[in-house]
């Protein structure tokens, strides 16, 4: 299938990767190998750093709600609030190739890291998002298609919760079929 005019070739594959989870070294050496003149002293990571705050700030990111240290997304010494990834989110929606990140992402009860998640519930096959998990934190945040609402987009983040994953999981997913409830007043 063509690319949109603008949309680099490279792009396409992502969406047949939607089953494979985010590889956190891969992202690290994206953002390592992007292209940017340096600055004398500068690593590769702190220049491609820089490369993703600013592509954040042009996506609407208050940098106030973030602090990045390196592009893995595995480091503890990162932190972000769930308005950053709302913001973000909301971002690239707007974005003309906003349609090649959406078709990425796991859908609940169908694919990837959510196939086994929402199964036989309302959020099943509405839900689009990518699940977050470091010892002590589980995530989620993505799209909602609601029926009787307008398109949603959700972050969850439970951070240093005394309960095991599982129960933390099942929490968060417990909120989500809740906001597929939602109806206009």
């Amino acid at each position: 299938m063509p690319n949109p005019k603008g949309t680099p070739e490279n792009l396409e594959p992502i969406k047949s990767n939607r089953d494979k989870p985010l590889d956190g070294k891969l992202a690290f050496r994206v953002t390592k190998e992007v292209e940017k003149p340096r600055v004398k002293n500068q690593t590769s990571a702190d220049v491609g750093l820089e490369v993703v705050k600013a592509s954040l700030t042009q996506l609407g990111v208050d940098p106030a709600n973030y602090i990045l240290v390196d592009g893995s997304g595995l480091s503890r010494r990162n932190l972000v609030t769930p308005e950053a990834l709302v913001q973000t989110l909301r971002g690239i929606a707007r974005t003309p190739t906003a349609y090649i990140y959406r078709a990425s992402l796991p859908v609940a009860g169908k694919s990837g890291t959510l196939k086994g998640r929402f199964q036989d519930t309302p959020a099943e096959g509405i839900v689009q998002a990518k699940t977050g998990t470091l010892t002590g934190v589980v995530s989620l945040s993505g799209y909602m298609n609601a029926p009787k609402y307008e398109p949603l987009v959700f972050s969850i983040l439970v951070n240093q919760s005394e309960q095991p994953a599982t129960v933390v999981r099942q929490a968060i997913d417990e909120i989500v079929v809740l906001l597929t409830q939602l109806q206009r007043c």
